[in-house]
């Protein structure tokens, strides 16, 4: 009974830290979107105030 419930938690953690790894794999993937769209957007609201200005 113990040697399974070992195999179980060592299971376990091992999918926890899989899920870790995901996570942060997924939270730097959403940061440099994020980087990739405000540059873009910035330029044109600076356009955009400008013709408004002139």
């Amino acid at each position: 009974m113990r040697k399974a419930m070992g195999v179980t938690s060592k299971q376990a953690g091992a999918i926890v830290k899989r899920w870790d790894s995901t996570n942060k794999k997924m939270d730097q993937i959403g940061r440099n979107m994020s980087r990739s769209i405000i540059a873009p957007l910035s330029g044109i609201s600076v356009a955009l105030s400008i013709r408004e200005v002139t």
